[in-house]
């Protein structure tokens, strides 16, 4: 099953440099979003290609507040999100609570 969702949430950690067996740059990181304040966060992994994963390398850090658009892949227990090539990362200002579009 797959759908296109946008997701806001914090970055668990840094984003993670990999390479598809081609050669293809892919950045993975996880996003925390809370449903609630009592509540345990539902956790996404999340993987961009191309020149979304060169944004997301160099402008995305643990704990950043963002906001993500991609295609939802739900394999088994876990939640998969795909970014493809086109600007849908957003990180949110703290200050003025602004987005900062790729």
């Amino acid at each position: 099953m797959t759908a296109t969702i946008i997701l806001t949430g914090n970055l668990g950690k840094d984003p993670e440099e990999r390479y598809t067996p081609n050669g293809t740059k892919t950045v993975e990181f996880s996003v925390a979003n809370y449903l609630g304040h009592d509540k345990d966060p539902n956790w996404y992994q999340c993987t961009a290609f191309r020149s979304i994963a060169d944004y997301c390398l160099t402008k995305l850090h643990k704990g950043n507040k963002v906001k993500v658009i991609g295609k939802l892949v739900v394999n088994g227990d876990f939640l998969n999100l795909t970014l493809i090539d086109w600007p849908e990362v957003f990180i949110k200002n703290e200050q003025s609570d602004e987005e900062k579009p790729f």
